[in-house]
């Protein structure tokens, strides 16, 4: 993470703790973020600081699909289920990934542009989906945390809101 390769690591050498294997280094911007996807062995994905999200095959040892999602920077991308993914970009703006196939175009979905304008910008910051729990937690650069049902309905109220924490 941070630079524009691939790396496995291999954590378990001690007499050379830092070996890894290149498995590709033609990425055009830096990565932040790495996951893998349940039940897909072969498949992780990757977010860079452009706003692309990319899925890459390690048995073939090759990028699959490459889309841009967000203009900047994705804060944060969580595999949900059905090779759905939900990214979080600096915009504020929590958008969903629906791959059929990985070797078809995905469908993005605007699930809520969550900047809200108030006396300063109010940002989302992270979010976490719990399938088990049907729940959807927004938290916000002020401290404040949402909670919502899953699947998001559009203008959905919130289940609960707790408020930051006010200094005395």
């Amino acid at each position: 993470i941070g630079d524009k390769t691939l790396r496995i690591w291999k954590t378990n050498y001690k007499k050379l703790p830092y070996q890894s294997t290149l498995l590709w280094n033609g990425i055009q911007h830096s990565i932040n973020h790495i996951i893998s996807i349940p039940n897909q062995t072969n498949y992780i994905a990757y977010t860079t600081v452009a706003g692309m999200l990319a899925i890459y095959d390690l048995k073939y040892q090759n990028k699959i699909q490459e889309i841009q999602v967000h203009k900047k920077i994705i804060y944060r991308i969580q595999y949900i289920t059905d090779n759905l993914f939900y990214t979080l970009g600096s915009d504020g703006k929590l958008k969903s990934i629906q791959f059929h196939t990985y070797q078809e175009k995905p469908s993005i979905q605007m699930i809520k542009n969550y900047i809200k304008t108030t006396e300063t910008t109010l940002k989302c910051s992270d979010f976490i989906v719990n399938i088990s729990l049907k729940l959807l937690i927004l938290a916000y650069n002020n401290g404040s945390i949402e909670i919502y049902r899953y699947p998001y309905v559009e203008e959905e109220e919130p289940l609960f809101i707790f408020h930051q924490q006010k200094k005395l």
